[in-house]
């Protein structure tokens, strides 16, 4: 039953990532009600990290050594990357060599990655994560260099935001 007191208890808790936080949304929010707040997650804490490994069933401190010498602390301190690495070290033993390996494995790592849209398409046997990651490595080449930020995959072009390209151009 809803009253006075229950309304006032009522919270809504929105969660983005940092970069695609918009500003503009705690304007708005600040005008409908007195108290909005704003957090940044952190980045994971050594021990963060050891716990994860030792949950993993590795050794902390030969993990930890590994990023250190590789210089993969960043990628240590982030959830999803942290994740990868754990998966990578668990299965040889070792890290990628360097930030520039890292990225692209991760890369063909989401390539394997099932998606309803990929599901939904009929393709053709090139369609290995390799493969995919190649046809995507020169996608993200002409993007970067034609100054695109994002594609837009509605047949609707109205929907294309400044920055983007649509497909269906």
């Amino acid at each position: 039953k809803m009253n006075a007191k229950t309304i006032c208890k009522l919270f809504i808790r929105i969660v983005c990532r940092s970069g695609y936080w918009n500003s503009g949304i705690e304007e708005i929010l600040k005008m409908v009600t007195t108290i909005v707040n704003v957090y940044t997650l952190a980045p994971l804490r050594r021990k963060d990290v050891v716990s994860a490994a030792s949950i993993e069933g590795i050794n902390p401190e030969e993990f930890l050594k590994e990023v250190k010498l590789k210089d993969l602390v960043p990628f240590a301190n982030k959830p999803i990357t942290l994740n990868f690495l754990l998966k990578s070290f668990k299965e040889t033993c070792r890290l990628p060599e360097n930030s520039t390996d890292l990225y692209k494995k991760l890369c063909i790592r989401l390539c394997e990655e099932p998606t309803e849209t990929r599901d939904n398409l009929s393709l053709s046997d090139q369609d290995d994560p390799q493969s995919m990651f190649k046809v995507a490595s020169k996608i993200a080449a002409i993007m970067v260099c034609s100054n695109y930020i994002g594609i837009n995959t509605s047949e609707n072009k109205q929907e294309t935001r400044e920055g983007n390209i649509s497909i269906y151009s």
